[in-house]
């Protein structure tokens, strides 16, 4: 798993793909946290994560689209699977360098609220509470679009499909405040939105029923990855 870990990781910045992903999340980040907090001497950056929520429609499929589909378009699958390792180990060395990836630009996000505490007393367990959410919302959506990578060797489609569904579990969010509370649409839409799961975090409140909402899906989804490889590992 190290192995597949550190492959991975050193393969996002042999291509590119990894510093495209970082410069466009810092570009969004950049320009929210401008637009909220320098323009208007804001300290909270709960407002700035709500947006970023929907810049990672954009970059997430950069890095997932040709995570395990790459591999099988170019053959190097077949190395993958005639080595020693489980499928679970590969999945889990693939989805941790994707994750590795995601953090560096995370990382440098935890800086702003320091940043931002110069224009008045900033909330810092609200505005960390908010980032870790972040952070686990991402890590949800980035196993969402991996297990998309393993359904098809075509990378283009996985990219596709990956834009659209994100975008429909963006939009489901909004869709929900249209339809009668208590409807069962109403109720199934809330659920399946991970966007609308952060929406307390932007208010300063801790919901930990959207963390473990979004490391649940996590597992869910690492784990439907798995199984995928497998089946098309020994078909």
């Amino acid at each position: 798993m190290i192995a597949i870990f550190k492959r991975e990781f050193k393969s996002y910045f042999h291509n590119l793909t990894g510093f495209v992903f970082i410069a466009v999340y810092l570009l969004a980040l950049g320009f929210f946290v401008s637009s909220y907090n320098l323009k208007y001497a804001n300290s909270s950056i709960t407002y700035a994560l709500s947006d970023m929520s929907l810049a990672m429609i954009v970059v997430t499929p950069i890095i997932t689209m040709r995570v395990i589909s790459g591999d099988r378009r170019s053959g190097a699958s077949k190395l993958l699977y005639s080595l020693p390792i489980s499928s679970s180990e590969i999945v889990l060395g693939k989805y941790s360098a994707l994750i590795a990836v995601f953090a560096i630009p995370t990382a440098a996000t935890a800086l702003v609220p320091l940043l931002l505490n110069f224009f008045g007393d900033i909330n810092f367990v609200s505005s960390y509470g908010a980032l870790t959410a972040f952070f686990l919302f991402g890590m949800a959506i980035i196993s969402i679009c991996t297990f998309i990578s393993s359904l098809s060797d075509n990378i283009v489609v996985c990219g596709i499909v990956s834009y659209i569904t994100l975008i429909f579990l963006y939009f489901a969010n909004a869709v929900t405040a249209l339809l009668p509370e208590g409807s069962v649409w109403a109720e199934i839409l809330s659920f399946i939105s991970l966007f609308g799961a952060f929406d307390k975090f932007i208010y300063g409140i801790f919901d930990l029923k959207a963390v473990i909402y979004y490391i649940s899906l996590t597992v869910i989804f690492v784990f439907l990855t798995v199984r995928s490889v497998e089946k098309k590992r020994f078909a």
